[in-house]
């Protein structure tokens, strides 16, 4: 019988959870990466929620980005009902854990820490709806827009995040 992909793994440690599932730590055995892998349960899951969550790992396989969490698979255990995803590992948390820590201590961001997590948010978003690289800056922005409106390449999926909060960044 042919190894799963969960096989080619060592889980390391539980990191999160919800409603859709669980989130682990894993470290690849072949090269020692690690990775996170969210296991989300099939079972609970209507048709609907069934096809959102398949559209959401198809934009997720497409998106390649500094400032995007990476995916790199998924496997779907037929058995228990499973899927898998496979991603990039945040070691350093997210951005809300940061927040978090900061009132705790009664501090403020560095102004440069906020340039640098605006920026980068920006520049992912952008990715995201129009497909490409934002404009350098520096770069006459306005010729790249048209009548208002930037202008995606032609083809391009249009993506808009539903669900932007500092927990969902890394």
């Amino acid at each position: 019988m042919a190894e799963s992909i969960s096989d080619q793994y060592e889980t390391l440690e539980k990191i999160g959870h919800g409603s859709f599932g669980v989130i682990r730590k894993v470290r690849r055995k072949a090269d020692g990466k690690i990775l996170c892998r969210k296991e989300i349960s099939y079972l609970k899951m209507s048709q609907k929620e069934r096809e959102q969550l398949h559209a959401e790992f198809q934009i997720l396989s497409t998106l390649r980005h500094p400032n995007i969490v990476g995916y790199y698979h998924r496997e779907h255990l037929k058995q228990t009902q499973d899927l898998y995803l496979y991603m990039e590992y945040c070691g350093n948390g997210d951005l809300g854990r940061v927040i978090k820590g900061l009132i705790s201590r009664k501090e403020y961001a560095e102004e440069q820490f906020v340039w640098e997590i605006f920026s980068q948010l920006i520049t992912a978003l952008y990715r995201c709806h129009y497909g490409v690289d934002p404009p350098s800056v520096g770069k006459n922005v306005l010729e790249t827009v048209t009548m208002g409106k930037a202008k995606a390449p032609q083809g391009a999926v249009t993506i808009l995040h539903r669900d932007l909060k500092p927990e969902n960044g890394a």
